[in-house]
């Protein structure tokens, strides 16, 4: 006897086809959902690590500047940009990107105390990596000999009637070194050198300087200026002033009759530059760090308790008369846009600062 399918088992068995194939549906979705995720997962993951590699790719790009031809055809580390986060353009001080493997990387360099710091990002497929190192620069090279003198002058070096004064280096002059027995002279006196006083290429600190005074500039008393002045004429510096920073005047500089005056200039940049006399007399509680430059008279007559840490230089005469209780210790630079007479050097480097990168 046959048995004939009811109307309800068939639809018991039309609803389970319905149920399996939606499960089979739902399985199949999962899958290509799964697929689908784990491959942009993947591709997120690639441009994640490109981007890295492009920022570390930067970093390396704007040392190599520093230690060869930079943007603004400096070759002395002393190129720098607009500050982090400033845009990427084309001008000399403007943070420079780069295209390299389908992505970008993008440099800001810039100063940061006696340091330089560098900041990269790299983007890679709208994903980006920024990471920051700070590098110390050494740069050896070629250094102009009269800046290995703690005290080198073109004319005479000239200690008459001064006492209780210390020279930590050696002292040079291509005319004569007199009256230095009654100071304490640790290093050789060298008379009638040869050594030929160095220029300066005051347009390139003119392009470099944080500020720039067309004329005359009064230092006034009791104020703390930072940066690289460049003054285009004389310069006077008054009681109670400090400058973080350097000065580089096309005429003179007077700090005459003062007392507590700081001067501490940044790493690798001189303290003083003069295309004139520098004119330190009558004064006291004066300390200077970095190199002093003067094309004419370096006086530093009738002081009392001043501290200079760098090396003096003068094409003209360096005089000490009637000072008591100075020192003056020779510490070696080669600042920038020095030439003539020069050294051989070891070489310029770049390390960095331990315990300094980071991830932004």
């Amino acid at each position: 006897m046959s048995r004939k399918i009811g109307f309800n088992q068939r639809g018991v068995v039309l609803i389970l086809t319905f149920i399996i194939m939606v499960s089979l549906i739902v399985v199949a979705s999962s899958y290509i959902f799964l697929v689908t995720y784990d491959t942009r997962n993947v591709g997120g993951q690639k441009s994640n690590v490109s981007a890295f590699y492009l920022a570390e790719a930067g970093l390396n790009k704007a040392i190599y500047y520093l230690l060869n031809t930079a943007p603004d055809s400096s070759t002395d580390s002393s190129w720098r940009t607009t500050a982090y986060p400033a845009v990427p353009g084309a001008g000399n001080t403007d943070p420079q990107q780069e295209s390299l493997g389908g992505g970008t990387y993008t440099m800001w360099v810039e100063t940061s105390g006696s340091d330089v710091q560098i900041t990269a990002r790299g983007t890679a497929n709208g994903i980006e990596r920024i990471i920051r190192q700070a590098v110390s620069y050494s740069a050896g090279g070629s250094v102009p000999e009269a800046l290995t003198y703690a005290n080198h002058a073109g004319g005479n070096v000239t200690f008459d009637g001064a006492h209780n004064g210390t020279v930590t280096g050696n002292i040079g002059a291509q005319g004569n070194i007199e009256d230095s027995s009654n100071i304490t002279v640790n290093g050789t006196e060298s008379d009638s050198s040869s050594i030929v006083t160095p220029t300066v290429d005051y347009s390139e600190y003119e392009n470099i300087a944080d500020t720039v005074v067309n004329g005359n500039k009064t230092f006034s008393k009791n104020n703390t200026y930072s940066g690289i002045w460049y003054v285009k004429g004389n310069a006077i510096i008054e009681k109670s002033v400090t400058i973080n920073g350097s000065l580089i005047v096309e005429g003179d500089i007077e700090i005459k009759n003062v007392n507590n005056v700081d001067i501490t200039a940044t790493s690798p940049y001189p303290a003083l530059v003069a295309q004139g006399n520098i004119d330190l007399s009558e004064s006291n509680n004066i300390n200077i760090t970095g190199p002093i430059f003067s094309e004419g008279n370096l006086v530093f007559k009738d002081i009392v308790n001043v501290g200079v840490i760098g090396s003096m230089v003068a094409d003209g005469n360096i005089e000490f008369g009637d000072s008591n209780n100075f020192s003056v210790t020779f510490a070696s630079s080669d600042p920038p846009y020095f030439s003539g007479g020069e050294v051989g050097g070891v070489g310029a480097s770049i390390n960095a600062v331990a315990n300094n990168w980071e991830e932004m």
